[in-house]
């Protein structure tokens, strides 16, 4: 059961609630989800399922992945496994529409977030 002095939310919970716009448990960033429970520049975080009733809460925490096509690379330095992203989604253009370096093609520079 939810602790009643985080009904207005305290991060790291799993419940949304206040001015968070994330909770995945955890107050650790680099997973999507900051330690202030705000959604990390690169990333898209589902709303988590909470229900009240009474003061008993049911609650599935926020799952966050980085957004392929947005031309911000989230690679595994910053939590992500995003080896390129040039603002598209389009296969052929050197980079996939998956985020991956295609064959033939090296990939330098851009936006690292």
């Amino acid at each position: 059961m939810l602790d009643h002095k985080c009904l207005e939310g305290c991060c790291g919970d799993g419940v949304i609630l206040g001015n968070e716009q994330c909770d995945d448990f955890s107050t650790i960033g680099l997973d999507g989800c900051d330690s202030k429970c705000q959604i990390e520049p690169g990333w898209m975080c589902s709303p988590n399922n909470t229900s009240i009733k009474s003061l008993t809460f049911s609650y599935t925490a926020s799952t966050c992945h980085t957004i392929c096509g947005d031309g911000l690379r989230i690679g595994p330095d910053k939590g992500g496994a995003e080896e390129c992203d040039d603002g598209n989604l389009v296969d052929g253009d050197g980079c996939s529409s998956q985020c991956f370096v295609e064959q033939g093609y090296v990939c330098s520079g851009g936006t690292n977030s």
